[in-house]
This record gives structure tokens, sequence and C-alpha cells, in this order.
């Protein structure tokens, strides 16, 4: 698997946004459509949190490893 090409493949799809935000179900989601589970820190962020671009990608980088 090219995990460059598939985080690549995400952006396009999902979008990017450097904010906590509910998304059309309301939940809250953050970054590259990522929904905040209850055992992530993000879950108990305000709406609207601010994220750096590096943030978000250590945060995927995470998520693609564990797959």
């Amino acid at each position: 698997m090219d995990i460059n090409k598939l985080k690549d493949e995400l952006i396009a799809d999902e979008g990017v946004k450097y904010e906590i935000y509910l998304d059309h179900l309301g939940y809250k989601t953050f970054g590259i459509g990522h929904l905040c589970r209850a055992k992530d820190p993000e879950n108990d962020m305000k709406l609207e949190l601010q994220y750096q671009k590096k943030e978000l990608m250590s945060v995927l980088q995470k998520i693609l490893k564990n797959l």
C-alpha cells in the first residue's frame, strides 16, 4: 500500500478542515474527515478549535500507520 498516495486521495476526497466542526450527522470531526471518537482527546475540545497543518498531518500519519 502506498501511504503517500492514500494520504493524497483522502485529502482530495475529504478536504481539510483546520478546526473541530460538526459533520452532517452532528458528530465532532476535524482534519481530513477524522471522526472524534470518545477516546480521542479532541472529543473533549471546543468546536472551532484551530489546528496547524503539522498537527493534522501527524494525526493522519498515526491513523494510516495502524491500517
